[in-house]
């Protein structure tokens, strides 16, 4: 079984030849072949090349287009910062409220330069990586991307008090998402990762949920040429997985590190993808028999669920993770294939 083949099994619900290995291998492309973080996310050849050697040194059975949230601000406007081993983010937003929101030029997806960096990584990743594993493409959701434009504070304020506007921007910023998704779909991108804090359990309520996510998130994803798995941003939307399952061409969810996976089968139920696995971005502070012994035991209170896959939850793993580390998820799963775990 390749890849693809391996993915799409678990998708339907198939057995496969091995647990599919997900995790989120983003910025570490950039540490395997010696790129400053000021070219790797600035030059699409350098992501691709990032990309072919995670690729070649921890066999995922997903890659992905640039994780690259601050980017899709800068399309709007927004000052960049970079560092030296993490993405770059947001130094100033160029505007401070959802009215001034509403006054912006929308970027154009063919000819905005970030947009296009984006765009070319993922093509240059797929033309590389050829046709035997699938590459994911990430994109904020069109509840989360004002947030990337004005700042979270300002954009929770007008969510919760300002709800005269929320038509206005919704209609905007879905017509984005949708031109923008379909277009990485086109570009070469088996599936979409749509993500953002305002899904969790500690953003959000119920009832905000049910009342202004899902209206938005089904109009947008009904619109989309593709599947779609939603990621938990960095936090648990385990609360309200038994919503978001329902939603068009969703084909999995991501639980959170910590999440009771149990339950997040039984809110599910078991004709959709669930991923689940240690939080990425703690995954440097633990040494490779700890990461071992936890992604072991993962793997034994799923062993009798086809459609789970083993990833890292949350954004990226850290740039100075260790290589074992990584490489102990893959012996957790080779343990488990061979009946040593």
């Amino acid at each position: 079984m390749n890849s693809r083949e391996r993915v799409m099994a678990v998708l339907n619900g198939e057995k496969t030849d091995r647990r599919a290995f997900v995790p989120i291998l983003n910025l570490y492309g950039a540490r395997l072949i010696g790129a400053t973080m000021e070219r790797y996310y600035r030059d699409p050849a350098l992501y691709a090349s990032g990309q072919a050697a995670i690729l070649e040194s921890f066999r995922p059975d997903i890659l992905l287009s640039p994780l690259f949230y601050a980017g899709e601000g800068e399309a709007f406007g927004a000052n960049l910062k970079f560092f030296p081993d993490q993405p770059p983010n947001i130094r100033k937003y160029p505007v401070s409220s959802a009215d001034e929101f509403l006054e912006l030029e929308f970027p154009d997806i063919d000819s905005q330069p970030t947009l296009q960096y984006i765009r070319e990584s993922l093509r240059l990743t797929v033309e590389r990586c050829n046709s035997d594993i699938p590459v994911a493409s990430i994109l904020l959701n069109p509840i989360d991307l004002p947030s990337m434009v004005l700042g979270m504070d300002a954009w929770l304020d007008a969510l919760l008090f300002k709800s005269d506007l929320h038509a206005s921007v919704f209609n905007r910023t879905i017509d984005h998402f949708v031109a923008y998704g379909n277009a990485l779909l086109a570009d070469g991108a088996s599936l979409l990762v749509s993500s953002g804090g305002f899904l969790s359990s500690t953003v959000v309520t119920r009832d905000l949920v049910e009342k202004v996510v899902m209206p938005v998130l089904k109009k947008a994803f009904a619109q989309i040429d593709g599947p779609i798995v939603i990621h938990n941003g960095g936090s648990s939307i385990l609360p309200f997985m038994d919503l978001y399952k329902d939603l068009p061409n969703v084909v999995a969810l991501y639980a959170n590190a910590g999440d009771d996976l149990a339950k997040a089968r039984r809110m599910i139920g078991d004709d959709i993808g669930l991923v689940g696995g240690m939080d990425g971005p703690s995954l440097d502070r633990f040494t490779p028999d700890e990461i071992y012994r936890r992604y072991a035991a993962i793997l034994g209170d799923r062993r009798e669920d086809p459609g789970f896959m083993l990833g890292t939850t949350g954004p990226d793993i850290p740039f100075d993770t260790p290589p074992e580390n990584i490489l102990a998820m893959i012996r957790a799963i080779d343990g488990v294939k061979s009946g040593n775990v």
